[in-house]
């Protein structure tokens, strides 16, 4: 139990070290609990829970509190944190695309460019900010949202579904 102890107090340390580890890596929610051990990020528990659905083919993650960890996966956390991530995505998307997509002219667009089902008064357009998409409130709702921060844009932003499946949205 000692060395549980140790290890607690040597995750928290690291949280505490840099400020940007209490946020959530991926919806920059408070205070995050729990991380993602592929690029050692700190991440909320809705998160963690949406990581997980993914399958640990996919990604892995790890409670701050609840799971033991090895002196392996405390390295992972102490090359990664959010920063480094998100310095790691920024440097990498500037050499695929600096600059957010071109929007789909929506007067031209009929239905919605992911399920064809037509827009009507009722059925809104709405642009996915991420690909530029037309598509319908089904498709990309109001809350499916997340910052884009390689564009710098820090606020969260509407996405289809196909570029983002928010954990608080029932899909």
């Amino acid at each position: 139990e000692g060395e549980a102890n140790e290890q607690l107090a040597k995750i928290f340390d690291l949280i505490a070290s840099n400020p940007n580890n209490n946020r959530c890596a991926d919806c920059d929610a408070p205070n995050p609990e729990w991380t993602s051990q592929g690029y050692g990020t700190f991440i909320c528990l809705k998160c963690a829970g949406y990581h997980r659905s993914m399958g640990a083919h996919i990604t892995t993650v790890r409670s701050l509190t609840l799971d033991e960890w090895s002196p392996e996966q405390f390295v992972v956390l102490e090359r990664g944190g959010n920063d480094r991530f998100w310095e790691y995505l920024k440097s990498s998307a500037k050499s695929v695309k600096s600059n957010p997509v071109a929007w789909m002219n929506d007067s031209a667009v009929k239905a919605c460019s992911i399920c064809n089902v037509a827009f009507t008064l009722i059925n809104r357009k709405h642009h996915c900010r991420r690909c530029g998409k037309v598509v319908c409130n089904d498709c990309a709702p109001a809350n499916n949202t997340r910052p884009i921060m390689e564009w710098g844009m820090k606020e969260p932003v509407r996405h289809c579904k196909q570029c983002y499946r928010s954990p608080s949205v029932q899909w």
